[in-house]
């Protein structure tokens, strides 16, 4: 069997089939294209495979397909949320899984270093006979003690919603995250509910599942990414999935005439604490009369304000009145700050309550040890936005403006 160190940091089997194995013949290695040198990869007796590998799984990629991912918990083995997916106009192909916490390098007696058995199930009642039945399930519906549990197949529309069921072999209460991945958003709603209190039970088979002891809305904090978003996972929350808030992202202008940013650091370099307080979602309240959901996304061609030629780029956003004075009562709020990176990737989602004629104010700073730098400013008027609510939201660049401001802010308006 051939294996592939994806790290490639020189470390090489050296047991049965290594390089240096004598059994090795040059028919053989010719057949296999056999490589001996330090590459990352190499060789090893099927016997060794399975004495020193748990397991394996095959990867599918999906880049291109929209995405969600949903914080949720086991009490008792059952799940305090469950997703309710309604297919309408054309069939929908579906992964679901359920995700479990890594246990490599947790300590012994870690709560989480033991695997729970996991089933996903997805359930749909017959339009006919209401009976309901497990229409896709993970591990040919059997409970699997694995990281990782997942389900796919093909939806077709209906008038009834399917109903994505997790649950734990065990009595477990442990969190873990529930994904989605679509291949077509247009045709998908998807709202999460829970159990009304006092009927949530265990689902054995999930068939006995019971949609209406689960009617129940539930607020949950998940990650939507779609190709709209340029491959950015926007951080929400609420109690439902609106992908029709993602407008297209070819409305976006092109980088301009600056060219691509020289950053040593990948766009999703890794975030510090906040500088301010920063909270996944803030509502900022006022008296007014437009309410709106803003994202943070990403800023691009930021300019360098540190020795490294780098900066730590962070957002604060504050309330404005038609002069451009902060409206009393209103708090300013910030993003977290990315370390040593031009081209930043947030995706961070507030609320505000801005009054008729407001603005919206997005600085742009350069976290330092004792202060910050001023990076430049966007200054938003809410009327000049065009969204009404309910409607579809706008994403756009922006420039930043100020003296020595460089590169540009991406954000989404949403009116709520």
């Amino acid at each position: 069997c051939m294996i592939r160190n994806p790290w490639g940091n020189g470390l090489e089997w050296n047991g049965k089939w290594g390089d240096n194995d004598p059994d090795w013949t040059p028919e053989m290695k010719k057949a296999l294209d056999f490589y001996e040198g330090d590459d990352g990869t190499f060789w090893m007796e099927w016997a060794d495979v399975r004495k020193w590998f748990e397991g394996g799984a095959v990867c599918f990629h999906l880049a291109s397909w929209s995405r969600i991912r949903v914080a949720a918990n086991f009490e008792q083995g059952i799940p305090d949320l469950i997703l309710q997916v309604t297919v309408s106009k054309a069939p929908v192909e579906v992964w679901f899984g359920a995700h479990q916490r890594d246990n490599r390098g947790l300590p012994t007696g870690d709560p989480d270093r033991k695997y729970a058995g996991l089933l996903v199930s997805v359930l749909h009642a017959d339009s006919a006979s209401g009976r309901m039945s497990a229409v896709l399930s993970s591990n040919k519906g059997n409970f699997a003690p694995a990281r990782d549990a997942f389900a796919n197949g093909t939806l077709e529309p209906s008038d009834k919603p399917y109903y994505v069921l997790v649950q734990a072999y065990a009595q477990e209460t442990k969190s873990f995250v529930i994904s989605g991945f679509f291949d077509d958003d247009k045709n998908v709603k998807v709202a999460f509910v829970t159990y009304r209190d006092g009927a949530a039970k265990k689902c054995n088979p999930p068939s006995t599942f019971d949609a209406a002891t689960a009617s129940q809305k539930a607020a949950a904090n998940y990650q939507l990414v779609t190709k709209r978003t340029n491959k950015q996972f926007l951080e929400l929350q609420g109690d439902s999935v609106n992908f029709a808030m993602v407008p297209d992202a070819g409305k976006a202008p092109a980088a301009g005439a600056r060219g691509p940013a020289k950053d040593a650091k990948a766009p999703a370099a890794a975030a510090a604490k906040a500088p301010a307080s920063s909270l996944a979602k803030k509502v900022v309240s006022a008296a007014s009369k437009i309410k709106l959901s803003v994202n943070v996304l990403a800023g691009r061609n930021l300019a360098a304000c540190d020795l490294n030629g780098l900066s730590d780029p962070y957002v604060t956003i504050s309330v404005l009145d038609a002069a451009g004075k902060p409206v009393p009562g209103t708090d300013e709020v910030s993003t977290k700050y990315i370390n040593n990176t031009l081209n930043p990737t947030w995706g961070e989602q507030f609320s505000f309550a801005v009054p008729e004629g407001g603005q919206l104010s997005f600085h742009c700073w350069d976290k330092d040890l004792f202060g910050k730098d001023d990076m430049g400013t966007v200054v938003v008027p809410v009327a000049s936005l065009g969204i009404e609510a309910g409607g579809a939201a706008k994403m756009d660049w922006y420039p930043l403006q100020g003296k020595g401001a460089s590169g540009d802010l991406q954000l989404l308006f949403n009116r709520l």
